[in-house]
């Protein structure tokens, strides 16, 4: 199998800080508010500096929601397939990172899901992990987060989505103190960006899209393109509570692997020489 090796790249340290202390972050709190501020109001361009500053946010705010996974060798293993498919990407040159995370609703029954932000950081639930059965299908899911980080879909969300006027009162506030900045986050865009977009889930549109990259990733990467499919076949059998969040945040299964399978046929995708891995994924997960 061609491996396409890169520099393993961690979230860990985000998540010994306290998401209170926003400076702690290492990046300009108050430059971020201002980026989706400044977003609210019509901007269409975003650099990658204040790319990488709304993903440092949310991925605090991530982090003070979910503890991270303390399992070392995981965390590596799913860092290095992330960078794998990565360097497949249409933006290998983002310098991406890739967190473990253990999640669980309200009832403490593991959440099964995956979701991405701005900037290339990536977070994948325990609880997904455990329902793969191999190294091609951690490799689809994965290459699906990649995408909406190459392809912005994020950011194209916070245009389209309801959250404005919240940003536009945060937008025009720059100019407090970082700790009045700091704490208005906490309430404005927790509430706002993190329930819209990590609990409503992106566009519909864009989930298929980034479906439809993460099979070119993969394949790309030398990694059987139906570990997806398969994946996504897990989870229409088995569709049930611990299933929620992922089912309310993206398209249903079925018209994904529809889709999916479509898209392997009409491009003439084969799996033939590809790499499905399931005893390395048995013996690393």
């Amino acid at each position: 199998m061609r491996l396409l090796h890169r520099k393993v790249g961690f979230a860990l340290l985000l998540a010994s800080l306290p998401l209170a202390n926003a400076h702690a972050f290492g990046f300009d709190v108050i430059g971020a508010v201002g980026t989706m501020g400044k977003m609210a109001k019509g901007a269409t361009k975003v650099d990658l500096q204040e790319e990488l500053a709304m993903g440092r946010q949310f991925s605090g705010m991530i982090l003070g929601a979910f503890a991270p996974s303390h399992n070392a060798a995981l965390n590596t293993y799913v860092s290095q397939i992330g960078l794998t498919v990565a360097q497949a990407s249409v933006r290998p040159d983002m310098d991406y990172h890739f967190q473990v995370i253990s999640a669980r609703d309200s009832s403490g029954a593991p959440i099964v899901n995956a979701f991405s932000t701005p900037g290339g950081f990536i977070f994948i639930t325990e609880g997904l992990i455990k329902s793969l059965n191999s190294e091609a299908a951690l490799a689809g899911v994965l290459a699906h987060e990649v995408a909406h980080v190459a392809e912005k879909h994020v950011i194209k969300e916070i245009h389209r989505n309801n959250v404005k006027s919240g940003l536009l009162e945060l937008g025009g506030n720059v100019a407090s103190s970082a700790g009045g900045v700091a704490g208005e986050i906490s309430s404005v865009l927790s509430s706002a960006l993190v329930s819209n977009l990590f609990e409503k889930g992106l566009d519909k549109g864009d989930e298929y899209r980034a479906d439809a990259a993460a099979v070119a990733y993969v394949s790309k990467a030398g990694y059987d393109p139906r570990g997806l499919v398969i994946f996504l076949q897990t989870i229409e059998a088995k569709e049930g509570k611990n299933y929620s969040t992922l089912l309310r945040t993206h398209p249903k299964p079925q018209d994904r692997i529809a889709r999916i399978e479509k898209l392997i046929k009409d491009k003439k995708i084969s799996s033939e020489g590809k790499q499905t891995l399931a005893d390395r994924w048995k013996r690393s997960s």
